[in-house]
């Protein structure tokens, strides 16, 4: 940004970052900073007084879009466990739901695909050795993401933490019954509260998952409603627009010495 005197500008994206992180990549020193959804940005700009932090909201496609699957006439007995091995996605939050579930009588023997590798059991630990009736399997990182998605008829997210939350959302998206934590911007686009847990908390997700289970027959999974929240709140079209504008702004306010070529480096 010096060698071109053009202005610098950062992404904050990840909900595991912290104060000390900021500084580690000389955040401040950037002209302009964008963190990707409202509770990174409220926490950025804590570190970032008395300059603001801008906001950058993910967004999805038209292209995105698919129409909502017919609906399994029974529970179904595989589900899609979407996130990582990474502590802040829960996935030991879901193996602990699990395994309340299991001492239901007549709650079914799952076969759950979770969508990374087996996690370390001293960062996250699911207690795999644990003797269950259901069956986990790791199936790595899938870049066909909405196509892994469309060959499932439940899926679960049960992150403890989310910047934003988009593979929430292309769950929705792609038209496939979603259940998952209230973490990220879910709320604001999944108006069935039924269909939501709170973070970390497994009691919580053991509940919300045995009202699905028990309740399957009968339940609105409110993806059609969730989808046009989805277009009208978080279109990626409306997010490069404000984002162009911005840069625009930045570009413009420029000193006159910088008023070349180069600029278009950001």
């Amino acid at each position: 940004g010096q060698a071109l005197k053009a202005p610098r500008v950062i992404f904050l994206r990840s909900s595991e970052m912290v104060c000390r992180d900021f500084y580690k990549y000389m955040g401040h020193r950037f002209d302009r900073v964008y963190a990707v959804g409202e509770t990174l940005q409220r926490r950025a700009t804590e570190w970032f007084l008395p300059r603001t932090v801008g906001l950058l909201q993910d967004g999805l496609n038209q292209a995105d879009f698919h129409s909502p699957k017919r609906i399994a006439a029974e529970f179904p007995s595989r589900l899609l466990v979407v996130g990582s091995d990474s502590p802040y996605k829960g996935w030991q939050d879901f193996a602990a739901a699990l395994d309340r579930l299991e001492a239901e009588p007549g709650f079914p023997a799952l076969t759950l695909d979770c969508t990374g590798s087996p996690p370390d059991p001293q960062v996250t630990d699911m207690r795999l050795g644990k003797q269950r009736r259901g069956k986990f399997n790791f199936i790595g990182r899938v870049e066909q993401f909405v196509e892994l998605v469309r060959g499932y008829d439940l899926v679960i997210h049960p992150s403890r933490e989310e910047s934003f939350g988009l593979a929430m959302l292309e769950v929705l998206a792609a038209g496939v019954p979603l259940v998952c934590s209230r973490a990220g911007v879910i709320e604001r686009v999944q108006e069935n509260g039924a269909l939501l847990f709170e973070p970390n908390d497994p009691a919580s997700q053991a509940e919300t998952l045995r009202h699905v289970w028990r309740n399957w027959g009968r339940m609105d999974f409110g993806i059609e409603r969730s989808q046009e929240n989805i277009r009208r709140l978080f279109s990626i079209q409306s997010t490069a627009a404000a984002l162009v504008r911005d840069f625009g702004q930045l570009i413009g306010a420029a000193p006159p010495e910088r008023e070349t070529g180069d600029r278009l480096a950001i």
